[in-house]
């Protein structure tokens, strides 16, 4: 029987990939459908992937197959700031936390892209403030920004009402607003970027409406602050 074709990848960017997804070797492993000891061959250049074992690691970390012939590994997105309280020492962010925030990211950095080559001005975000400002002037200046009078909102008809409501508003500022999916509410009951112009909003789709509707307000003022970041049910960042 011939022996299978190698891929002829660069170890140190497979081990970037496996880093960066959040994943130790054991549990990469596991995944790929090998031994340790087999993917600590390929991560220090003793050995490659088939084509097929390469397509299934690319698949686990979450990154393109043809970037693991890169000479070079690529410029990662900058850390988001963590403003939980956290339950446990040693508690890190799960893979799949990783990768929503790396996809927000990801499609900011395309709308900025087709803004650029459509010849379009972005939204401009209206709001800015910081710690000195009294919480009732900042809460008014935000209805204010979004539209919302206190009729509007008391007269939605149920949560998913003022869910799509609030979502609507904030979009209107040149914000946007992701449901991320298969996240525990212990890892991340919302995160935002706020980088200007297009800041990210991301709220956990398995919170109940009026969960995400107070998540999607508390990540609005991170933004509004300049202080994007992770936070949980475990405490905030403000």
């Amino acid at each position: 029987m011939s022996q299978r074709a190698k891929a002829n990848i660069n170890a140190h960017v497979l081990v970037w990939a496996r880093q960066t997804a959040g994943y130790v070797l054991e549990e990469a492993a596991r995944k790929i459908g090998i031994s340790p000891e087999k993917l600590q061959a390929w991560e220090a250049g003793e050995d490659k992937p088939t084509l097929r074992q390469l397509r299934i690691a690319a698949n686990v970390y979450k990154r393109p197959t043809a970037l693991f012939y890169r000479s070079t590994t690529p410029p990662e997105p900058p850390d988001i700031a963590d403003f939980r309280m956290l339950p446990a020492a040693g508690l890190k962010y799960s893979p799949r936390l990783l990768y929503e925030i790396r996809r927000a990211f990801q499609r900011r950095a395309v709308a900025m892209e087709l803004t650029e080559q459509l010849g379009e001005a972005p939204i401009i975000f209206p709001l800015q403030a910081d710690m000195s400002e009294s919480p009732d002037s900042l809460a008014s200046r935000i209805r204010e920004a979004l539209g919302v009078t206190l009729a509007a909102q008391v007269s939605w008809r149920d949560h998913y009402t003022g869910l799509r409501s609030w979502i609507s508003a904030v979009e209107s500022l040149g914000v946007f607003v992701f449901h991320v999916k298969n996240i525990e509410l212990t890892q991340m009951r919302g995160f935002s970027i706020s980088e200007r112009p297009f800041p990210v909003i991301g709220i956990n789709g398995k919170d109940s409406p009026r969960g995400r509707i107070f998540t999607l307000l508390h990540e609005l003022v991170h933004i509004v602050l300049q202080s994007g970041g992770v936070c949980d049910l475990q405490g905030n960042g403000i």
